[in-house]
């Protein structure tokens, strides 16, 4: 029996964590559904609607998911409190340094622990710890988005000097741009 894993996010930051393990997964042959949602909308035929998704979750169509916060959308929160009411585990991919708790209680209805909160480093992980999470549920599994370009520096520098990388978020992808 395949693991049918649910993908939902909302925001490009959080959509682009979740892409590699999304990507790794399909290439070991897993099965994911992904909510055509926020930043993925309209980029893959085979995406669920958001109604879909959330019929998908209450019939059991769904083993685990995957999904990432944001700051202003509650669609993501909302399937992830749907996914706990069936007992289907969930995986949140936190992709900043900012709002550790109050993305995971946006939607008011008092904070939601996933069953693994996958943070970026050491110090995402104090911080969670410092706003209430418990250690049990906090893994460091790195920033996924970054991997490639991680790797491609590591490649690049054989003269053993050091390379800084600056990444930013497309702001304007994300909180939208004025006229």
């Amino acid at each position: 029996c395949r693991m049918r894993t649910l993908f939902v996010g909302a925001d490009v930051g959080g959509c682009r964590a979740l892409e590699p393990v999304l990507e790794e997964m399909r290439r070991r042959g897993g099965e994911a559904l992904v909510a055509d949602h926020g930043f993925w909308k309209g980029k893959d035929e085979g995406n669920q609607a958001e109604d879909e998704v959330l019929r998908t979750v209450a019939s059991g169509g769904v083993d685990v998911l995957a999904f990432s916060t944001s700051v202003k959308d509650v669609f993501p929160l909302t399937v992830a409190r749907l996914c706990r009411e069936r007992g289907i585990p969930s995986l949140c991919m936190l992709d900043s340094w900012v709002n550790y708790r109050s993305r995971l209680e946006i939607d008011g209805k008092g904070l939601f622990i996933p069953d693994v909160y996958a943070l970026m480093d050491d110090e995402a992980f104090d911080e969670a710890l410092r706003v209430g999470f418990p250690a049990d549920v906090l893994a460091i599994t790195g920033q996924p988005a970054f991997s490639s370009l991680e790797q491609s520096a590591r490649v690049s520098r054989q003269d053993g000097r050091k390379t800084v990388l600056f990444v930013s978020e497309p702001v304007e992808m994300d909180q939208g741009g004025k006229d």
